[in-house]
C-alpha cells in the first residue's frame, strides 16, 4: 500500500524498529512502504531522535573571521549513532553536511551548524612600534590587537574567541604576553 507524503516533498516518514546486533544496529520496517518514482532523489526518514544540545559559538579571527556554530550533544552514545556524513537541517532548513565523528569516547558529541553569519568577529592591530632599549642596544617590538564581538542575535550567545600569541623560535628572540583581557593561556601554544 501507498502512503502520503506528510512532511516536505523529499522527505518521507515511516515506523522502523532498531535492533542491536554486536557490531551493527538492524533497522526493520514495520510497515509496507511504497517508494513513487520520481526523477530525483527520495529521502526516507526511518528514526527521529529528539536531545537537548548546547548551542556553542566559535571564532578564530586571525585565521577566519566567521563565527561558527556547533551543537553540543551528552549522553549521545544511547542513540546508536554511526560514524559518516550526515545532512543537517538547523530551524527546519537544510544547511549543509557534516561527518559525525563517533570513534572518540567522550560524553560529548559536536556537531558542526556551519557559519552563523549573524555574529561578527572584527580583529585589527591597534598599536604596532618598536623602540631601542638603553641597556643592552636591546630592540623591542610591541604588537597589540583589537577583537571585538558583536552579536546581530535576539538571544544572548556562548562564543569562545580564539588567538594566539607569537611563539618565538629563536633562542634571541623573547616574545612576552602582556594583556590577555581576561583569556587563558596555553604556554605552549601560545
Amino acid at each position: 500500500g501507498g502512503r502520503n507524503d506528510k512532511n516536505k516533498e523529499n522527505e518521507n516518514s515511516i515506523t522502523a524498529t532498531p535492533t542491536l546486533n554486536i557490531v551493527s544496529t538492524e533497522f526493520s520496517i514495520d510497515e509496507k512502504y511504497t517508494i513513487i518514482y520520481k526523477p530525483k532523489n527520495i529521502t526516507v526518514s526511518i528514526q527521529s531522535i529528539q536531545s537537548n544540545v548546547k548551542y556553542q559559538y566559535y571564532c578564530a579571527p586571525r585565521l577566519d573571521k566567521d563565527v561558527f556554530l556547533t551543537a553540543q550533544m551528552i549522553d549521545w552514545e544511547q542513540y546508536n549513532l554511526l560514524e559518516g556524513q550526515a545532512n543537517v537541517f538547523f530551524e527546519g532548513t537544510f544547511i549543509g553536511s557534516t561527518l559525525l565523528d563517533t570513534r572518540y569516547l567522550t560524553d560529548t558529541l559536536e556537531i558542526s551548524l556551519g557559519r552563523d553569519k549573524s555574529v561578527k568577529v572584527e580583529r585589527n592591530k591597534s598599536h604596532d612600534f618598536s623602540e631601542k632599549t638603553i641597556f643592552g642596544g636591546d630592540k623591542i617590538a610591541y604588537r597589540e590587537w583589537d577583537i571585538a564581538v558583536r552579536n546581530g542575535k535576539q538571544q544572548s550567545i556562548d562564543i569562545i574567541v580564539e588567538d594566539q600569541f607569537p611563539i618565538s623560535g629563536d633562542s634571541k628572540i623573547d616574545v612576552k604576553p602582556e594583556e590577555k583581557s581576561g583569556g587563558k593561556l596555553d604556554e605552549k601554544t601560545g
